[in-house]
C-alpha cells in the first residue's frame, strides 16, 4: 500500500512535491474514502487521491517521477539503467543551482503490517546516496544507508543490526549505476527480496508513454467475463448512456 511519494529536482519540478494517501483530519468522505490499514505505524490511508491543477503545472510529471523511480529500482542490469538514468533523469535546468544538482526520490508504503522509507539521490550517470528504513510503531528504525563520499569516490555503508547477510557480497555487487536494493534482494537477502519485490510492484503508471498492450488488454475482455461485468457496471455509474 502506498503511503507516499516525494520528488525533488525532477523535470519542471524544481522543489519538493508530495503525493500523500494519509489522510487529514477532517471527516468528509471519512465513510467512503478512508480505509483501515492494520498496521501500527500508519492506521488509515486513503482510497483514492486526485492531482489537479492548471495545464503544464507538472501534474504528469509528479506520475512520471513515480514511474521512473519504481523502474531505476528495479532494473537489474547497469547497462539498462544507464540507458534509463540519461533518458529519464533530468533535473530542473530554469536554475543554475538546480541544474548541478541530484534528483532526489523517496517512496513510503506499507509491508507485512509495517511502514518502509526508501529513498535515493541520482544524476544522469550515477546513483549517489541510498537508504531504506522501517517503522513498527513511531520508532525509525534503519536498515542501511549508502553515502557516496565525493572526496574519496567511494561508497560508505551503514547497516541497522535487523539487517543479516553477507553485507560485503552485497556491496561489492552494487556498482554506482544500480541501487543497492535490487542487488541485495536480487542475491537472495529474504529481508531485502521481500522488501523489494514489494515496492516494484506497488504501483502501475499509466501515461502516454507507458499505455498497456491493446493486444492484452483485448484478450482480457474478450475472455473473462467477471471483467465485462466489472466494466459495464462501471460505465452504467457513470451515466454516459
Amino acid at each position: 500500500m502506498l503511503v507516499e511519494f516525494r520528488v525533488k529536482n525532477f523535470g519542471c519540478l524544481r522543489d519538493e512535491q508530495v503525493l500523500s494517501f494519509v489522510p487529514v483530519k477532517d471527516a468528509t468522505l471519512q465513510d467512503t474514502n478512508i480505509y483501515n490499514t492494520g498496521a501500527p505505524s500508519e492506521r488509515q490511508l486513503l482510497r483514492t487521491a486526485v492531482i489537479y491543477g492548471a495545464n503544464a503545472g507538472g501534474k504528469s510529471t509528479l506520475l512520471l517521477a513515480l514511474q521512473t523511480m519504481l523502474f531505476l529500482t528495479s532494473f537489474q542490469s547497469s547497462f539498462d539503467i544507464n540507458k534509463l538514468l540519461k533518458v529519464s533523469v533530468t533535473p530542473f535546468l530554469l536554475d543554475k543551482k538546480t541544474r548541478n544538482e541530484p534528483t532526489e526520490f523517496e517512496i513510503s508504503f506499507l509491508h507485512n503490517n509495517k511502514r518502509y522509507q526508501y529513498g535515493f539521490t541520482c544524476v544522469m550517470d550515477k546513483i549517489y546516496d541510498e537508504y531504506l528504513f522501517y517503522y513498527e510503531n513511531i520508532r525509525r528504525r534503519t536498515l542501511f544507508i549508502r553515502e557516496y563520499d565525493k572526496e574519496n569516490k567511494k561508497y560508505n555503508y551503514k547497516f541497522g543490526k535487523e539487517l543479516r547477510g553477507a553485507k560485503k557480497i552485497w556491496c561489492d555487487a552494487t556498482n554506482e549505476k544500480t541501487t543497492f536494493l535490487c542487488f541485495a534482494g536480487q542475491l537472495k537477502n529474504e529481508q531485502l527480496l521481500s522488501v523489494w519485490s514489494k515496492l516494484i510492484s506497488l504501483a502501475v503508471v499509466l501515461t502516454k508513454k507507458n499505455k498497456p498492450d491493446i493486444d492484452s488488454v483485448n484478450k482480457e475482455i474478450f475472455e473473462k467475463i467477471q471483467t465485462q461485468k466489472k466494466i459495464c457496471s462501471f460505465l452504467s455509474a457513470a451515466d454516459i448512456s
